[in-house]
């Protein structure tokens, strides 16, 4: 009996968990009007990623099925579940329109305090108006000093911005782009085909410029790549990168085509991470774990690109393997592949990222956090300049003011905060009055 009770309140937590996201509730009501492909899904959730796509299908086991077809339609528990989620929306728009009922009450009792507060700053305003004369007298006589001590707070926050523009600030200087071919490798112009269901591995044979191999190699299916070791510390960083570009062209006018192109082997310590932003971010680059790619269908004449970089900080032999697949779905109906033909290049750029001091360059700058990232030297480029750690900037000497405000100031400043005391009292009574039956209700309420 405890069993059943324990796997009935699993199978209500699996529902729940897959209600909870609303790409899976697109989909169970688009099931409901319709039985649909993995290739239609796709294209009506908008999902670029079939990998995606996948796993919300998967957390909707139990109320999808498929039929004979292999399209996707709603199984008697996906109605029932959508049957039970109408009817949740159906209660929550019924508490929402009651919610804007006594929304509407409560504004029409708040404007009744707006009044009586506007009456009370009325007061208060008539007030006020009796501080002017004390103070325009005041400032009179404070505003001859107050402007010979501007003069010369201005010129020393004037010292202080030049000695600031020679001591405060570094900078970060890069030589060196990703978009840098370096040494490059590709398969001398000559495409490599593949048949349906056959596959093609890659190897890239990667070691530190320190170390080099006595034999290089250059073949269709490998290749020998020589990098930099990696270097980093507070002040000075420098990488070597693997950029592999890939170019797939269908060789059949009249059929389709499709493939699966993914890490199979790499050395010890890379786990698959490829840079995430390269032409965005700066040194050190944020990475990314690579995804399988699956490409999506395309013609015989078409043609897909890809491009993928990777971080050099260990070396070994990175290995990719190409699938074309032999069959797939497409617009709901099974196709046979074609022979593909694939090119592809490797490139090895390397970035080096030095923080000098600013004075170095002779370009003016005070404050900015960011540069335009002009070229300043030979094949350098500043692309931040930012505060220096552990500085500390002498602060201006600040303006000594007299405080002496005459007595008459005084008792003015204080009737008028006493009146606006009184009518902030004055409302927040009259807000707890109006309110008081809700905070009963709702205290009422928690109690049962």
């Amino acid at each position: 009996m405890v069993f059943e009770v324990e796997n009935q309140e699993r199978n209500r937590a699996e529902v729940f968990d897959a209600l909870g996201h609303p790409t899976r509730i697109n989909i169970l009501r688009l099931l409901s009007h319709e039985a649909l492909s993995f290739a239609d899904l796709k294209k009506k959730t908008e999902i670029r990623s079939s990998g995606n796509l996948q796993h919300h299908l998967t957390k909707l086991n139990g109320l999808i099925t498929t039929n004979e077809y292999g399209k996707y339609l709603l199984s008697d528990a996906g109605n029932d579940a959508l049957f039970a989620m109408n009817n949740v929306e159906a209660v929550y728009r019924k508490g929402r329109r009651r919610l804007i009922s006594d929304s509407r009450k409560s504004r029409m009792r708040l404007s009744t305090v707006v009044v009586a507060l506007t009456v009370c700053l009325i007061v208060s305003t008539l007030y006020l108006s009796n501080i002017n004369a004390s103070l325009n007298q005041y400032a009179t006589q404070t505003l001859i000093t107050a402007q010979n001590q501007y003069a010369n707070l201005t010129q020393h926050a004037a010292n202080l911005t030049q000695y600031a523009a020679r001591n405060q600030y570094v900078c970060d200087v890069m030589t060196g782009s990703l978009d840098d071919i370096g040494y490059a490798s590709t398969s001398s112009g000559i495409p490599i085909e593949i048949a349906p269901g056959q596959s093609f591995n890659y190897t890239m044979m990667v070691f530190s410029s320190l170390n080099r191999p006595p034999i290089s190699y250059c073949f269709p299916d490998r290749v020998t790549i020589i990098v930099p070791p990696l270097e980093s510390n507070a002040s000075y960083y420098r990488q070597g990168f693997i950029k592999f570009k890939l170019k797939v062209q269908g060789t059949d006018p009249d059929n389709t085509s499709r493939f699966h192109l993914y890490p199979i082997a790499g050395p010890v310590g890379w786990n698959g991470q490829v840079v995430a932003f390269p032409l965005s971010d700066v040194p050190p680059y944020q990475t990314a774990q690579m995804e399988d790619i699956y490409s999506p269908t395309f013609s015989g004449s078409g043609i897909i690109s890809y491009e993928f970089v990777i971080p050099i900080e260990t070396f070994g032999n990175y290995t990719f393997h190409l699938e074309n697949l032999k069959s797939f779905v497409f617009s709901s109906r099974e196709e046979s592949g074609s022979t593909i033909a694939i090119d592809y290049a490797v490139e090895t750029p390397v970035i080096t990222f030095v923080t000098k001091p600013l004075q170095e360059y002779t370009f003016p700058t005070t404050s900015p956090e960011h540069y335009d990232g002009r070229v300043v030297n030979s094949g350098e480029r500043i692309v931040r300049i930012r505060q220096k750690s552990g500085f500390t900037q002498p602060s201006p000497v600040a303006p000594t003011l007299s405080t002496d405000i005459p007595d008459t100031t005084l008792t003015a400043l204080n009737t008028a905060a006493l009146a606006i005391f009184s009518a902030t009292i004055l409302g927040i009574l009259s807000i707890f009055t109006i309110n008081r039956k809700k905070i009963w209700r709702a205290r009422s309420d928690n109690a049962g």
